[in-house]
C-alpha cells in the first residue's frame, strides 16, 4: 500500500509469500508495472495455513481466503497469461517438535486461544499417528510467473 513512485523498474520482480493484501488486482498491477521482463510470486494452495483437521478439533470454522486460482483469474482479466508450478515446503504437523511449538503456531494463525482450546490442541497433537503427521507434512505453494 506504500507509494512505489521512487521504486525503479527492474528486470525481475519477486513477491514471495507476501501477497496477503486487500486489493489483489491493485497489488498485481504494481508488481507488473515495476517488472521489465518477468514477475514471480508465491501464494498458498488452499485457503488457510491451518489444516482442516486442526480446525475440526477446535470446533472452529474460519472464512478461508481465496486460493491461488484467484490470482490467476485476475491476471487473466488483466490480459496476462501466467504459468503455475507447485512447490512443497515443510509445514503443518511435521515442523512441530513438541506440543508447545504446535500450539504457538496455531495461535499465530487464529489469535489468542482459550484454555479449553489449548487442551483440545494438546489432545489432538498427542493423538496424531505417525501416518497422519507424514500425510500433512507439507504445505503447497503456487509459484505464479509471467513474462512482460
Amino acid at each position: 500500500y506504500d507509494s512505489w513512485d521512487d521504486v525503479p523498474a527492474v528486470d525481475i520482480v519477486i513477491a514471495s509469500r507476501s501477497m496477503e493484501v486487500k486489493d489483489m488486482k491493485f497489488a498485481l498491477e504494481k508488481l507488473n508495472q515495476k517488472a521489465n521482463k518477468r514477475v514471480y510470486l508465491t501464494y498458498k494452495v488452499g485457503g488457510s495455513f491451518l489444516d482442516d483437521n486442526i480446525l475440526k478439533a477446535l470446533n472452529k470454522e474460519i472464512v478461508k481466503k481465496p486460493d491461488y486460482i484467484y490470482i490467476l483469474n485476475i491476471l487473466y482479466q488483466m490480459g496476462i497469461t501466467a504459468s503455475v508450478q507447485f512447490l512443497k515446503s515443510e509445514g503443518r504437523t511435521s515442523m512441530y517438535d513438541d506440543e508447545g511449538s504446535f500450539i504457538q503456531s496455531v495461535s499465530w494463525s487464529l489469535g489468542e486461544l482459550t484454555e479449553n482450546e489449548i487442551l483440545q490442541l494438546k489432545e489432538y497433537f498427542h493423538e496424531l499417528r505417525h501416518e497422519e503427521k507424514e500425510k500433512n507434512k507439507y504445505v503447497y505453494w503456487a509459484l505464479i510467473s509471467w513474462e512482460k
